[in-house]
């Protein structure tokens, strides 16, 4: 049908009518007007179908929601696009919408006229947002693995989910024909790297690459199309970020936002691949490392965060609870406050703090540490904050919260309770109507009065302990709390790719010094003296259903520190394997501050679910004694958190 004149701007576009039977419109970009813009509105979810065929000229499309309503299209607010080289070639854009306003420009990027039919259609999706039901079982598509990476051990198998819809829509309305439900399928990496092979077996398929220990050493978490004979060109990007773009979907475990590539040629046409934690795409043509550039994404625009921090590849810690991917979408703000109750901070000579460590609110004198031999504060504050990309040192999670440090550890002059620590950062945080994350990477100090503030600030306050060092079936005080209060977590620690003395292990694997772990070849039973382990939940407690432990996080890692000099002053270094579940805490309470930033709104038990429900599976299949709901997921707990947002 001929169109009436579309606008060239977001506030004249054009108004169109989108239906599920494909509506033409016809036009012509000219010399002296180089975009048209229309505009359509989707009452719910629905698959667009949007292509653009043209006859002298080259001329590309847009997809673009106008996330800030200021009626200005900007480079952010591009959510898909089609831009294929040279004349006389055919645009098309196919994703997931949900309901909402959306704008289409056509254009060219230099002075030419071109005749133009955009054609467009939209779908609904009635499956979009219904959870699949689901079988445990091993997944039929080819998931191979980078050369060197450790066989996974008995509890550390990561569950793949293989979902199989029905054939008919759910709920269908009146007005809509009743269509096939795609066929779905889940890949699911490990916490190393892990390459995903397209082979379309599946029309939609959700992929999670989860961690990537080794991004450090230059591996991948890898989307393989080159296989499969797909080139860069014959798809289309749609990428997430924290204001627009991307898929929110429910892969079988609820909503999630979702980068998406959606084949648009060739025999796998129609195809959508959904996925998170992946640092590298290779098609037959191309290979993309998102650090580095990103295909289909306006300039500047990064899929995995890399800092300029002098030890950052060095941290495992960031890499294999996907850090750097969660980065894209927030690196925290001013809505959230880190409180740490520790040993207190070291000073030097001159009232200096470690000089990685950022802007912190102190308490009078309270923070300076009194310990004997090193900072335990430092390397807990350093974890959670050390400033990023400073071009020393390391990177913190959190580059931007509100940070506060109390020392309640020692019983020295001036040093707080816990109960007056809490009450502190909960007064701090009233001034700027801030959410609370509080670090407590020790054990004991816990009273009446401190469960009573846990109690009063189930909404706004959340507490991450250490599950503690002792090795037995029993979760250190304060940690087993988790299992009364929704906003306390307890974590527990889990090797990396080798142990302290550097010993191979899978990585995930529940630390366990004991020369008795049964977990060890005979050879690592001698080697190992008496040491720690990481405290699990007795076998009485989880058959009665209660939950005293939550996640898993790495050990042994570089952070800052702070050591005692014989003139009471501390030098400062680095330590490269800060050990035990206080290393594990802070890397939650990162990643935890790291979701509030994203999305405020939620409650601190919201946080404490969303992590449970992302974080890998490790041990046997969903909650366990040894590994609690799993290891920490920060890319997957931060998408969804913006999913909740969206759809709020």
């Amino acid at each position: 049908m001929p169109a009436d004149v579309p606008g060239s701007s977001l506030s004249t576009a054009l108004n169109i009518k989108v239906l599920n039977t494909a509506q033409v419109f016809t036009d012509t970009i000219s010399s002296s007007l180089q975009s048209d813009f229309y505009k359509f509105n989707l009452e719910g979810r629905s698959h667009l179908d949007l292509s653009l065929k043209r006859f002298r000229r080259n001329l590309d499309v847009e997809l673009v929601r106008d996330t800030n309503n200021d009626g200005v299209a900007l480079p952010s607010e591009v959510i898909a696009f089609s831009r294929s080289k040279g004349r006389r070639t055919s645009e098309s854009i196919k994703t997931n919408l949900e309901s909402g306003a959306y704008y289409i420009r056509v254009y060219s990027n230099s002075k030419v006229k071109s005749f133009y039919n955009l054609s467009v259609s939209a779908t609904p999706r009635y499956d979009a947002t219904q959870p699949a039901p689901i079988e445990w079982k091993k997944d039929n598509i080819p998931l191979s693995t980078d050369a060197g990476t450790t066989a996974l051990s008995p509890r550390t198998k990561p569950v793949v989910l293989q979902t199989s819809l029905s054939t008919a829509p759910v709920t269908p309305t009146p007005t809509a024909s009743a269509t096939p439900t795609p066929t779905t399928s889940w890949k699911v990496g490990t916490l190393s790297s892990d390459t995903f092979t397209f082979n379309g077996s599946s029309q939609i398929t959700y992929v999670s690459g989860n961690g990537d220990i080794n991004f450090g050493a230059g591996k991948r978490d890898v989307l393989d199309f080159k296989t499969a004979g797909i080139s860069s060109g014959q798809v289309s990007f749609n990428w997430a970020t924290s204001t627009g773009g991307g898929v929110v979907a429910n892969p079988g475990n609820g909503n999630r936002l979702f980068d998406a590539i959606t084949i648009n040629a060739g025999a796998y046409a129609s195809n959508q691949i959904l996925f998170e934690n992946i640092e590298q795409i290779q098609f037959s043509d191309a290979t993309f490392d998102l650090a580095t550039l990103v295909p289909g994404a306006t300039a500047g625009f990064k899929g995995t965060i890399v800092t300029n921090d002098a030890k950052f590849n060095e941290q495992t810690s960031l890499f294999a609870s996907g850090v750097p991917n969660a980065w894209r979408f927030s690196t925290g703000n001013s809505k959230v406050l880190i409180g740490i109750a520790d040993s207190g901070l070291g000073v030097d000579a001159s009232g200096n703090v470690h000089t990685d460590l950022r802007s912190t609110i102190l308490v009078g004198n309270n923070f300076q540490d009194e310990s004997d031999s090193y900072s335990h504060g430092t390397l807990v504050q350093s974890v959670i904050a050390a400033a990023g990309n400073n071009g020393i040192g390391i990177a913190g999670i959190n580059w931007a919260s509100d940070v506060e440090h109390i020392d309640v550890m020692g019983g020295n002059a001036g040093d707080q309770d816990l109960a007056t620590a809490t009450q502190t950062f909960i007064n701090q945080a009233k001034l700027k109507k801030q959410k609370v994350v509080v670090n407590l990477s020790l054990s004991g100090g816990d009273s009446q009065a401190f469960i009573n503030l846990i109690a009063q600030n189930q909404d706004n306050v959340l507490f991450v302990a250490a599950a503690g060092n002792n090795n037995t079936s029993t979760i250190s005080n304060p940690g087993a709390l988790a299992a009364t209060y929704d906003n306390f977590i307890s974590v527990g620690a889990s090797w990396g790719n080798t142990d302290y003395y550097g010993i191979a292990k899978t990585p995930g694997t529940r630390v366990d010094y004991s020369p008795n772990n049964p977990e060890l070849t005979a050879t690592e039973q001698t080697a190992y003296n008496p040491w720690y382990g990481s405290n699990y939940v007795d076998t009485a407690t989880f058959n009665a259903g209660k939950k005293p432990l939550t996640l898993m996080a790495l050990t042994e890692y570089p952070a800052a520190n702070a050591v005692k000099n014989p003139d009471g002053t501390f030098s400062f270094n680095y330590n490269d394997k800060f050990t035990g579940t206080s290393a594990s805490t802070p890397v939650v309470t990162g990643v935890a501050s790291l979701l509030w930033s994203a999305n405020p709104n939620l409650t601190a038990g919201q946080v404490k679910d969303i992590l449970a429900k992302t974080a890998v599976d490790l041990g046997a299949p969903g909650y366990d004694q040894y590994y609690g709901y799993g290891f920490v997921n920060a890319d997957a707990a931060v998408r969804t958190a913006l999913a909740m947002a969206r759809t709020a």
